[in-house]
């Protein structure tokens, strides 16, 4: 049963971000932060810091993929030239 002063998205995300093992920061009732990735469950936009404009997809799904994906390439190696 999620808190009353959390939203459905709000709890559900929140819950799905720990179950996966993703670090976030809850940054207003409304806006979730990991990294440079923000995300707004209650519309399911993406925003990643620095870009012009949202992701065009939406949705928690989306944005567990593009958190996924970033750190995927934080811990590969360094190619070497």
């Amino acid at each position: 049963m999620n808190p009353p002063s959390l939203s459905k998205n709000m709890y559900a995300a929140m819950v799905r971000l720990k179950r996966e093992g993703i670090w976030f920061e809850r940054k207003t009732a409304y806006h979730l932060k990991v990294g440079s990735y923000n995300f707004w469950p209650n519309s399911g936009k993406i925003h990643r810091d620095g870009a012009p404009q949202c992701d065009p997809e939406n949705g928690l799904d989306r944005f567990i993929k593009l958190v996924k994906d970033a750190e995927a390439r934080a811990d590969a190696p360094a190619s070497r030239a």
